[in-house]
């Protein structure tokens, strides 16, 4: 059963990959790239043909609502005494209507002032590419509008797709390399072995992170004087933070790892287990290994949005008049828990597991 998950999460990731890798090429970083790579352009003298400003609707059941306007400038440069025609404001966000190549903008205003400042007759700079003189735009670079379109969607499905990954990715790696059982570490100093028990990797939280931070910058931004075109230092600068938050969580979380909090530490010469601290301020729970009867998997069921699933806790058993257990972590994998509650019986010393 296990098999059938880890190919399941596998198969998964590398959907969710190709699905997200195919958008990032031909929806959103081609034309990203293709307008960083604009600023090598070479510059010419132009005149401007045509400039208006176009209003878009996009029809549904309830009829025609407005998406945006599009600022549709024509234009004719000559390069080597050839008369070239365009009519490409920017790469990104491109619009194809017809024979329309504009720039489509939820800023009605700011479309209004590209048009008033590109008005018909008056003479430009057109840049065009070296090697393909018939491909030219108006506004070449990045500004702070391409990092709207890196927030939402980019971003936030790029970290969904490397989340996905995390799981099989240890799945397989227990797989392959066949470490303790369990997959967990466990470091020995002497008659000390502490044995390291980290529910998740930090790394999902921090990508969780990454994924959401953009849309609060955008409810942020939806609320100021920039409207859809923020300057780009303002965006670089929010980017950073992102990131920035993102490594925070990230190394929050191995520092509590690595700091101890998560082991459980089995101390063979007083014959005793520390359980895992798991909560700040607390104290650690030492428990003898004489008032251990079990280590049983026990499964936790959790009703989900689809359907109910299971994770498996390997639980201590204490004799005592409470008949108290303690639930050292949480897996997905019955196999994985049932490999170290065995692992852990036998260093505690108990042979038969009722």
């Amino acid at each position: 059963m296990d098999a059938v998950k880890n190919l399941f999460l596998l198969m998964l990731a590398l959907l969710a990959s190709a699905l997200v890798l195919y958008a990032d090429k031909h929806m959103f970083c081609g034309n990203l790239i293709r307008q960083f790579a604009s600023r090598e352009y070479y510059n010419v003298a132009g005149v401007v043909s045509y400039s208006q400003v176009k209003q878009i609707t996009m029809r549904g059941k309830g009829g025609g609502s407005k998406v945006g306007d599009i600022v549709d400038i024509g234009y004719h440069y000559k390069v080597n005494g050839q008369t070239y025609e365009g009519n490409r404001f920017r790469y990104n966000n491109e619009l194809i209507t017809g024979h329309i190549a504009g720039t489509l903008s939820a800023d009605s205003i700011w479309a209004r002032n590209i048009v008033e400042h590109y008005t018909v007759g008056s003479i430009i700079q057109v840049f065009y590419d070296p090697i393909n003189p018939a491909e030219s735009l108006l506004s070449p670079g990045i500004n702070g509008n391409d990092f709207l379109t890196i927030f939402s969607p980019i971003l936030p499905f790029n970290m969904i797709m490397l989340s996905l990954w995390v799981i099989p990715v240890g799945r397989m790696y227990r797989m392959v390399f066949r470490p303790i059982p369990g997959g967990v570490k466990v470091f020995s100093d002497g008659n000390i072995i502490r044995v390291r028990l980290p529910g998740f990797h930090p790394s999902l939280f921090a990508f969780a992170t990454i994924g959401l931070f953009p849309f609060i910058a955008l409810a942020i931004l939806s609320h100021n004087s920039y409207g859809s075109h923020p300057p780009l230092g303002v965006m670089i600068n929010i980017s950073c933070a992102i990131f920035c938050v993102g490594a925070v969580v990230l190394l929050l979380g191995l520092k509590r790892i690595y700091s101890g909090n998560y082991d459980l530490i089995i101390n063979e010469f007083t014959r005793v287990v520390g359980l895992p601290n798991k909560r700040f301020g607390k104290k650690r729970a030492m428990i003898e290994f004489n008032n251990i009867i079990d280590v049983k998997v026990e499964a936790v069921k959790t009703v989900g949005r689809q359907s109910p699933y299971s994770t498996y806790a390997p639980t201590l058993h204490l004799q005592n008049n409470d008949a108290k257990t303690f639930q050292l972590v949480e897996w997905y994998e019955k196999d994985r828990a049932e490999a170290f509650a065995a692992w852990l019986r036998k260093q505690i010393g108990i042979k038969n597991s009722n």
